[in-house]
């Protein structure tokens, strides 16, 4: 349980520092970015998302507010509720085909 303690808090503090490739590298072991990891980091600029991740989870990148641009890949089937809600500078993202269900409220 310690060792995700540090996990977290790792991710959290790359992408605070808006740290791409190390929030990148974090999440090669992830299937779900859910709420806990990113909820309203104003720092975060843009994240690209493993193809290990199959599901963003509710609230995401909720109230990301310095969120630019975010590249989802073809292995994301589902997009929660809130995802990117309240993320009032995205201005770029590509959702692919392989999604087949997003949220309620998501953008």
């Amino acid at each position: 349980m310690f060792h995700i303690f540090f996990y977290v808090a790792a991710l959290q503090k790359a992408a605070r520092n808006n740290d791409v490739e190390v929030v990148y590298f974090l999440l090669l072991k992830e299937k779900e970015i859910n709420k806990v990891l990113f909820e309203m980091n104003v720092n975060l600029k843009q994240i690209v998302i493993p193809s290990s991740v199959t599901s963003i989870g509710y609230g995401a990148f909720y109230e990301c507010s310095s969120l630019t641009q975010i590249s989802i890949p073809s292995s994301v089937s589902s997009i929660g509720n809130y995802a990117f809600s309240e993320c009032s500078k995205l201005t770029k993202i590509k959702i692919p085909s392989s999604v087949t269900s997003i949220g309620k409220y998501c953008f």
